[in-house]
């Protein structure tokens, strides 16, 4: 029983890492994808994270909100606004 706080805990972090993730509609658009991960590392290479840049990964996705056009929520994942390619749905 000493553990069940602790186990919990554990849970709701987990939980808090991996939920973002999994409500983000990742839309798949190949040559969009490799054109953001190309611009992308090019920012990358002159910011503090240039010795890491290649472990970067970019996805298309497709917001809730009008007003987000990226968002990082940490492990080296940048979630891009898919309407920010100019289809806008």
């Amino acid at each position: 029983m000493k553990n069940k706080p602790v186990t919990i805990l554990f849970l709701l972090l987990l939980c808090s890492c991996l939920l973002p993730t999994l409500f983000l509609p990742i839309i798949t658009d190949p040559p969009l994808e490799a054109f953001i991960t190309e611009e992308g590392s090019k920012i990358l290479e002159v910011s503090e994270n240039a010795p890491k840049a290649a472990l970067y990964k970019f996805f298309l996705v497709k917001f809730p909100r009008e007003d987000i056009l990226g968002l990082s929520l940490g492990e080296r994942r940048i979630f891009i606004a898919e309407r920010v390619r100019g289809r806008e749905s």
